[in-house]
């Protein structure tokens, strides 16, 4: 920051310096006149006898008559006054430059300790939600995971060992792991006695006949009296084994085929290899280890 009193102080010194160097010729001069006149005052002077009076002389012509002066000014203290500060602001504008050129480069002070932290200042007003990003590149695929381990060894399907119809003409099944399921009546009992209808063929136990289709899992009942055939399937929900796995045959639901020395067993309709995608197998039993030969 200026120091304006340093400043003016220094200004005040240049325009004193400055009018006593205009100032000394003058005094110079004034002292060495004041230095003749005391010489000049000092020599003395020898006064000679007094001469004659000479004759008076002619009276000269009178002079011609000088031009009028002109009318003087008088004296403005304002004028005044401004002319000696324009002459003062010129020299100061002058000097003040080179005063400032003259003086020593600023050198940069100590760093000053740190001020008092000051108070929180308002909080200022919410910003404008800003706008919505360009949406992101694809990330790149994950890497495939490991396959998951085999599951344990399922337990054999069991298959139907035989039927039988009993007295109430339900139908009982026999499966091969011992159990037997009660598949409901298929022959009712003796109904009430209808109308007498045109050339009515009743049907007895002895008229039925049961045959396993060629799937191996579906029980087809007929009743059959002179021209007359009554015919229903009834499917079971068994395993077949249908051997070694074929491409290009269709499987059905239960179906249980040898592939790559494991057991699979079809959850659906399918046509597709146990060991692919989504292909409709379930691995019942695993592939066994390669046995070691005795030394």
């Amino acid at each position: 920051m200026l120091d304006t009193k340093a400043l003016a102080a220094a200004t005040a010194a240049i325009v004193r310096e400055h009018l006593v160097s205009e100032l000394a010729p003058l005094v110079a001069e004034n002292k060495a006149l004041r230095e003749r006149v005391e010489a000049l005052e000092a020599r003395s002077v020898e006064v000679g006898p007094a001469g004659a009076d000479g004759h008076d002389g002619r009276d000269g012509t009178d002079g011609k008559d000088g031009q009028d002066g002109r009318d003087g000014k008088d004296v403005d203290l304002v004028t005044l006054r401004g002319i000696v500060s324009e002459l003062v602001q010129a020299e100061v504008s002058k000097q003040v430059p080179e005063a400032i050129a003259a003086l020593p480069a600023p050198e940069r002070g100590e760093k000053g300790e740190d001020g008092e932290r000051g108070a929180d200042g308002d909080a200022g007003a919410d910003g404008q939600d800003g706008r919505d990003g360009a949406d992101g590149k694809d990330g790149v695929d994950g890497q495939d995971g490991k396959d998951g381990r085999d599951g344990a060894d399922g337990k054999d399907g069991a298959g139907i060992a035989d039927l039988v119809i009993d007295r109430d003409g339900n139908l009982i099944a026999s499966f091969t792991d011992g159990r037997m399921k009660h598949l409901g009546q298929v022959v009712g009992k003796d109904g009430r006695d209808g109308g007498d209808g045109k050339d009515g063929i009743p049907f007895g136990v002895d008229d039925l006949d049961m045959t396993l289709m060629e799937d191996g899992r579906t029980l087809r009942m007929s009743f059959t009296k002179g021209n007359t055939e009554y015919a229903f399937q009834i499917p079971f929900p068994v395993v077949i084994d249908r051997g070694v796995f074929a491409d290009g045959k269709s499987y059905e639901e239960g179906d249980g085929v040898t592939w790559g020395g494991s057991f699979w067993i079809a959850q659906r309709a399918t046509g597709s290899k146990p060991d692919s995608a989504d292909s409709g197998w379930r691995l019942a039993v695993k592939r066994g280890r390669d046995g070691k030969d005795k030394a």
